[in-house]
């Protein structure tokens, strides 16, 4: 299906990618500018999709952070 299409390119790339889930205001974003930073210090290229049904707050937070970002909005739905 699908998933396993999107795993084979990702792994073709070098690219690892980790999707966080949680509630708003439970630190989603705090946690990946902390593992960002954790990473940078080691050489790790960090990268970021910020998903939200409007406005761009974490993709601004990612960018301030250092970390490459594309804001998606999906209009409705959080998920991505």
């Amino acid at each position: 299906g699908l998933a396993l299409q999107n795993r084979a390119l990702l792994r073709a790339h070098g690219v690892r990618a980790f999707d966080f889930l949680g509630a708003v205001g439970s630190g989603k974003t705090m946690l990946i500018e902390r593992l960002t930073e954790l990473l940078q210090v080691r050489g790790v290229r960090v990268g970021a999709i910020a998903g939200d049904v409007a406005g761009d707050d974490d993709h601004q937070r990612f960018l301030a952070a250092g970390i490459e970002s594309e804001n998606l909005n999906t209009g409705k739905e959080c998920h991505l």
